[in-house]
């Protein structure tokens, strides 16, 4: 039912996890006598077809197929468990949610160990870098320290071990419901917002005919703010048309058609760029000692009208 055995004591004789036993069966196999073993296991998920069978058993009244999924749907608004009911991850239910937190901690210290200087062992260390080297011949790996941009093949290779193929995908579901991780425009490509690297270089001078915004947030900055904002603003400036006609009694759109420019908005954990057919958007903190504020900053390229509208639409 997807249990799993995580220790087996017998005092004086036994412990496992132990140097030179690969397995419990190994271990109780080593044992020259018959003993009683007191052993610990967690079921961190749970199949659908096991659930139903559990359920369906508790006494006095057990639990009704139709009952189950608004069950479910319950107990995951509780934060007890996590189930979604989509069709490619709805016949697992993650139990123990803290694997959500297991799997984005090795995305974090992958991503920071050389700048933050976690205290984990240099034997974990190794593993976690060693899988994730598997991944696109490390270039997956270096690519994610230095823009925080993880692809498929990386997540796979580093939760393969700890989770199962289906459980991965329920993993990701999580995140992206959650805006741990984003989806790219490139398929199988994620941006990890924890994870994102910091601009360090200052603002540019802004040429004449720009148009500044200040919002003030009071220190209020989710991690995933500049690249959601990313995505967004890349969605929603792709979708304007100069050739789809207004409605009765409104103005003709003044944006020019295709607007995005060759290549993605850079984001950073602090800053976000976007270029575009006209102009160009600047999102940062202001200012960077308190970052209280955004400071969305419009530079033309073109008419000013451009800019003004773009800011408008930001």
């Amino acid at each position: 039912a997807g249990a799993l055995l995580t220790t087996a004591k017998v005092p004086g004789l036994l412990t496992w996890p132990s140097a030179g036993k690969s397995s419990p069966r190994e271990a109780l196999e080593s044992l020259k006598e018959p003993v009683t073993v007191d052993v610990d296991f967690v079921c961190p998920f749970l199949r659908m077809n096991e659930l139903r069978r559990v359920l369906g058993q508790i006494k006095p009244r057990g639990v009704q197929p139709e009952e189950i999924q608004p069950f479910l749907r319950l107990l995951t608004d509780l934060g007890i468990i996590i189930w979604f009911d989509h069709e490619e991850v709805n016949d697992l239910i993650m139990l123990n949610i803290r694997n959500v937190a297991l799997a984005i901690t090795m995305l974090i210290s992958l991503r920071f160990w050389s700048e933050s200087g976690f205290e984990h062992s240099q034997a974990y260390r190794e593993k976690l870098e060693g899988r994730a080297t598997k991944a696109g011949d490390g270039k997956d790996l270096l690519r994610f320290k230095t823009s925080g941009v993880a692809t498929h093949a990386l997540l796979k290779e580093l939760w393969s071990p700890e989770f199962t193929e289906l459980q991965q995908k329920l993993l990701l579901k999580v995140m992206k419901h959650r805006s741990l991780v984003l989806d790219r425009p490139i398929e199988d490509e994620f941006t990890v917002p924890c994870c994102l690297p910091a601009a360090h270089h200052p603002e540019p001078p802004l040429p004449e005919g720009s148009a500044v915004l200040y919002i003030h947030t009071d220190g209020f900055i989710s991690p995933s703010l500049f690249p959601e904002l990313a995505m967004r603003l890349q969605r929603q400036i792709s979708t304007k048309d100069a050739s789809t006609p207004a409605a009765p009694g409104e103005p003709q759109s003044e944006m020019p058609k295709s607007l995005i420019a060759p290549g993605p908005p850079q984001a950073f954990r602090n800053r976000l760029e976007l270029r575009a057919e006209g102009f160009v958007i600047s999102i940062s903190l202001f200012p960077k000692a308190s970052s209280r504020m955004l400071r969305v900053a419009v530079a033309p390229e073109g008419q000013s009208t451009v800019a003004q509208a773009a800011i408008d639409m930001a």
